[in-house]
């Protein structure tokens, strides 16, 4: 039912696209196009996208990339093999395990907020929730108007 519906509507707005007059280009429009494809031609080939590169310059860059993969990830394999051999048989793991204080502080926080969460009444949860929206719908409000704004013509 849905799909007839989409497709009488689709054949009434051609119909109704095929009544409008054609529009004639700026006179303007050639010369504009013209000169942004030859500045973008011009343009030094870091500025341009990978892909727009020559083809040699692609597989170089690709052959450099993984080769650069491929150094980082051996120089990794070597270095925990070097931790490992240097710290006394120490094992990778274990040399993480000197970061273990950045877990411990951010399962505190959670706990802390969890109490706190706990602590509050329903109603002021809600208060706080309704605040936290009513502020978001706010700025997209604020940035809606900021940007009809700055792309009106006057």
């Amino acid at each position: 039912m849905e799909n007839d519906y989409n497709q009488q509507l689709e054949k009434s707005i051609q119909f109704e696209l095929e009544k409008l007059p054609d529009l004639p280009a700026p006179e303007t429009l050639i010369p504009r196009v013209l000169a942004a494809l030859e500045a973008r031609a011009r343009a030094p080939i870091w500025e341009r996208s990978w892909w727009n590169w020559p083809r040699r310059l692609q597989a170089v860059s690709a052959a450099l990339a993984i080769t650069l993969v491929g150094a980082i990830l051996y120089g990794g394999h070597l270095l925990s093999g070097r931790l490992a051999v240097n710290a006394g048989q120490q094992s990778v793991a274990d040399w993480w395990l000197g970061f273990a204080w950045v877990a411990e502080v951010l399962g505190t926080l959670g706990y802390a907020l969890l109490i706190v969460g706990r602590s509050i009444e329903q109603h002021w949860f809600v208060g706080i929730s309704a605040l936290i929206f009513i502020m978001y719908l706010t700025c997209i409000g604020v940035g809606t108007v900021c940007f009809r704004v700055a792309i009106s013509k006057r």
